[in-house]
């Protein structure tokens, strides 16, 4: 049953952190926290492919 839980808020916290990266500001902002730089010496994030690759059709999309 933990475990049930357990992944119920991994994937819940996962589509948060998703949704969250789709915003400019806030995408930035995270970068700058992590690699601990000004967001102003940031100028441009370019965001490659996000989708993953589905090799079988009963994969998700």
């Amino acid at each position: 049953m933990l475990f049930l839980i357990y992944m119920y808020v991994l994937i819940n916290l996962c589509f948060v952190v998703k949704e969250l990266m789709l915003n400019t500001k806030v995408r930035k902002g995270f970068l700058s926290a992590v690699l601990n730089i000004k967001d102003t010496n940031i100028k441009e994030i370019i965001l490659e492919n996000t989708n993953l690759r589905v090799r079988h059709e009963y994969e998700k999309h």
